[in-house]
């Protein structure tokens, strides 16, 4: 993980972003790293990418297979087999 995902995470962590009633905004967690929200908001979707990505594979649950090679979304066994722009 990227230095700046590894801060926008651990920010977003203490920072109270990802608490029930947040006490934290995309925009306060962005400031205190000098930056822009949508920036910030790019880091911290990174940052779990990876995090989420590397706790599938390490509990068997990657679910890799022809949907992603079609749509490049992972399909996991307990979703529909649809694709993301087919749900509105």
């Amino acid at each position: 993980m990227a230095e700046r995902q590894r801060v926008a995470f651990g920010i977003a962590c203490y920072g109270g972003y990802f608490g029930w009633s947040r006490s934290g905004t995309a925009e306060e967690v962005a400031e205190a790293m000098g930056i822009t929200a949508p920036t910030f908001d790019r880091h911290l979707r990174e940052a779990e990418r990876e995090l989420f990505a590397g706790y599938a594979e390490r509990r068997g649950t990657t679910g890799r297979g022809p949907r992603e090679a079609r749509t490049g979304v992972a399909h996991h066994p307990g979703l529909r087999d649809s694709a993301p722009s087919a749900r509105r």
